[in-house]
């Protein structure tokens, strides 16, 4: 039972890895893990990211807009033209959630 109990703590651990390291873990690979390990790899994952995305020089907003950080234009790519977008655009489209969630983070650094 206390294998079974722990399994499934490890199992609760694992679901706050990144999304893309999340379906590559499978039981076996808990099983190899103690908790402090999978606590320990769950935090190196997110800062790597964390680091990955702060020296990106993009953040993408859609499958066809972009923020150029340094800048903060928007560009829009629609097949072989792309355009700049303004704020106001932005604001209006299917992103502006995501636009919102970059400003709120922008603002915290």
């Amino acid at each position: 039972m206390r294998k079974e109990q722990l399994l499934q703590e490890k199992r609760i651990l694992s679901k706050k890895l990144i999304w893309y390291a999340k379906g590559t873990i499978s039981d076996d690979i808990l099983k190899q893990f103690s908790l402090r390990q999978l606590q320990l790899l769950c935090e190196i994952l997110q800062k790597a990211d964390d680091y990955r995305e702060h020296s990106c020089q993009f953040y993408v907003l859609s499958a066809c807009e972009v923020l150029q950080k340094e800048t903060g234009r928007i560009a829009y790519f629609d097949n072989s033209e792309v355009r700049e977008e303004s704020e106001e655009e932005v604001l209006s489209g299917a992103s502006s959630q995501i636009y919102k969630s970059y400003q709120k983070k922008k603002q915290l650094l």
